[in-house]
């Protein structure tokens, strides 16, 4: 091994670091030295043990480094190595590693060892040692591969009289040495076989026989023998190849009826078959063609003869059934043979559209029923002729009726189907509307109505009328009242009760008869008047009377009184009544005095005698309470009459008022005010309101 030189500043570094670490050590500190023992080794690449191949296993040992027992060791592989190892316990001071395959020229592995002192404090100091490995090959037993040429399935197996090749180039030496081939016929000799005449090509890698004759159904088995040799070693396989007899085909028979009924037990015969080579035979049925397709599924149609249910007809006009049988031989041989079996069609055909029907009264006689039952038949199809009896459209009564249908297919198969035909009354009565009634009451207890009751139809039992609740003819209270009308046909059929309103109203008020009307004279400013009662009446009663006359007496004039009377319906009734007040009646002034507008002239300061009389109809009233008031007034002289007469009589004495016996009258005298140019009006008001005036102009 050639040895690298290092260079002057590297050998410089190397030996600071070593002083750096001599410097660092303790002085008790052991020199550590790397022994790997052995050294060097050179290893065969196996060993052949008992026929086997065993790879070598190296072992590496560095327990012999310094100092003893007190270092630890780290193997590695070199990296420039070409091929690669797994080393065992690297990490130990005894290591190992398998050898690996080699070439024939050897291979040389490279190894190291690190050892570092495990003494205290001296675990800095380590020391490393190379190895080499040098492995040679070891010669490897070639491995022998016989085959069939042409084929690639196995067992081998040619039938008699077949050129058989056998290949041995498959074969193989791991070492890649050269080959040699011989191969021999193996006899067994407690089963002995047909000797064959082997040959060979020049390789001597393929060997050729005849397969020999055998007889059928037996066949043999041979086994040949291929040796390879790589001069050293050899190893050897065997190829055995199955030899066939020659086959004839089988003889198939089969027995097949001409015809059968539908739904009947078929039976297909198969066992007169048989095989010239006296072996086993195996069947297989199939129908070939159809339809009708029979149901096979449970069949064991591997059976000589098979039996099965013959199928209804479906579809016209396939009406045959055929089948095959197929027997083969133990030898993969097979015959086949086919037989036809026509089915009769025995299936009536089916009626539908027959279920049971209820129809609702369309009159008394019942209903007109219309059906239209369908004919299938599975082999003809649709028949369009079907016998009906009712016949469809006939007017069934009510009740049940029962109905019979019939028909036939073309093979004269008949079909008859029957159900019912009910013609029910379920549909009520219908009930005319009814408009509501509106009544005037008569009574408290409101009125006595009719009413008409609403018509009533139905399809079986014709027109009616309707039951109603409260009936034609009874009181109805005031309000609405609900009149209900039902009505049931003769097959208990109850109609939605129908309803309307009888509403009884007050609305007719009250007639009120005032009092006679009243006249009198006045007793004072109002009078008290005893003016009578009015009476009302009403068909359902008075509530209230009440008038508007007032309260404290009348006033003198004609004073209308409203009578008004109110029922429980707030309806109202009025009549009038007056009282009429006649005023007192004033007779004056007498003379002095002028009446009529006329303005009197009289003198300032003198006493007008103002005369006058007093009246209750014919009845003078002399008592000066009578009298309520006496006033002067000033006035505007432009607001008198132009016309003016002197007043030229003047009275003397006082000026209270009195009423002279003598004379029969009242006199007030009047004194004037001393105001000439002045005019004045004098009114004298009696307690009714009634008043007399007179106007004065003062000079």
């Amino acid at each position: 091994m050639r040895k690298r030189r290092l260079s002057l500043s590297t050998m410089f570094a190397v030996l600071f670091a070593a002083a750096q670490a001599m410097a660092a050590q303790p002085n008790n500190c052991k020199t550590v030295n790397a022994i790997i023992n052995p050294g060097n080794q050179t290893v065969p690449e196996a060993a052949v043990v008992n026929g086997n191949r065993v790879p070598t296993v190296v072992t590496l040992d560095g327990t012999n480094s310094n100092p003893k027992n007190n270092v630890t060791c780290m193997w590695t592989q070199k990296t420039n190595d070409t091929q690669l190892v797994t080393i065992i316990n690297p990490n130990s001071c005894i290591a190992s590693f398998t050898v690996p395959d080699v070439s024939t020229l050897g291979q040389s592995i490279h190894f190291n060892v690190k050892v570092t002192s495990t003494e205290t404090g001296c675990t800095n100091l380590t020391d490393s040692k190379d190895t080499t490995i040098t492995v040679n090959n070891t010669n490897t037993a070639p491995v022998a591969v016989a085959t069939m040429a042409g084929s690639t399935t196995t067992p081998y197996a040619v039938k008699e009289g077949t050129v058989v090749t056998l290949d041995g180039s498959k074969s193989s030496d791991p070492d890649g040495d050269p080959l040699s081939y011989t191969w021999v016929q193996v006899i067994d000799q407690n089963n002995p076989t047909t000797t064959v005449t082997i040959t060979t090509d020049s390789t001597g890698m393929f060997a050729i026989f005849t397969a020999p004759p055998e007889q059928y159904p037996n066949g043999e088995t041979l086994t040949s023998r291929l040796m390879v040799s790589d001069g050293t070693l050899s190893n050897s396989t065997d190829v055995m190849v199955s030899v066939l007899s020659i086959n004839q085909n089988p003889l198939v028979s089969i027995s097949c009826p001409e015809s059968v009924n539908e739904g009947v037990q078929v039976t297909l015969d198969g066992s007169g078959s048989s095989d010239p080579d006296l072996g086993d035979l195996t069947y297989q049925w199939i129908q070939t063609l159809g339809v009708p397709n029979a149901i096979l599924t449970n069949v064991d149609l591997t059976a000589s003869s098979i039996t099965f249910t013959a199928p209804a007809l479906t579809s016209t006009p396939y009406d045959t059934m055929t089948f095959g049988l197929t027997v083969t031989d133990n030898g993969s041989l097979s015959s086949s043979a086919g037989c036809g079996v026509k089915v009769l069609d025995i299936t009536p055909p089916v009626i539908s559209g027959t279920s049971d029907i209820t129809k609702e009264a369309t009159s008394a006689s019942g209903a007109v029923v219309t059906f239209a039952p369908n004919v299938h038949d599975a082999f003809d199809g649709d028949i369009n002729e079907v016998i009906c009896s009712p016949a469809s459209a006939t007017t069934f009564a009510l009740g049940i009726t029962a109905v019979t249908c019939s028909a036939s297919d073309k093979a004269g198969n008949k079909a008859e189907a029957k159900f019912n035909v009910t013609v029910q009354d379920t549909t009520p009565p219908a009930i005319a509307a009814n408009v509501d009634v509106t009544a005037e009451a008569t009574s408290a207890a409101g009125a006595v109505t009719t009413y008409t009751s609403p018509a009533t139809a139905d399809a079986v039992d014709g027109p009616g009328t309707a039951t109603c609740l409260p009936a034609s003819g009874s009181t109805f209270a005031l309000g609405a009242t609900t009149v209900t009308c039902n009505a049931t046909d003769k097959a208990g059929n109850a109609a939605p009760a129908k309803t309307f309103k009888i509403t009884v109203q007050d609305t007719i008020a009250p007639k009120v008869t005032p009092p006679v009307d009243v006249t009198l004279y006045a007793t004072g400013l109002l009078t008290q008047v005893n003016f009578g009662s009015a009476t009302a009446t009403d068909a359902v009663g008075v509530v209230s009377l009440e008038n508007d006359a007032p309260a404290a007496g009348f006033p003198v004039g004609t004073t209308t009184i409203t009578w008004t009377a109110k029922d429980a319906a707030h309806n109202a009734g009025t009549a009038k009544s007056t009282v009429t007040v006649k005023p007192w009646t004033l007779s004056g002034f007498y003379s002095p005095i002028d009446m009529d507008k006329v303005t009197n002239t009289v003198k300032g300061g003198s006493t007008v005698p103002m005369k006058f009389e007093v009246f209750v109809g014919t009845t003078e009233l002399t008592s000066t309470s009578s009298i309520s008031s006496i006033k002067t007034q000033s006035i505007s002289c432009a607001s008198m009459s132009s016309s003016e007469d002197l007043v030229d009589a003047l009275a003397t004495g006082g000026t209270a008022l009195r009423y002279d016996m003598t004379a029969g009258q009242f006199i007030y005298n009047w004194q004037t005010p001393k105001a000439p140019g002045t005019c004045y009006i004098v009114t004298v008001t009696t307690q009714d309101g009634s008043i007399i005036s007179a106007n004065f102009k003062l000079k």
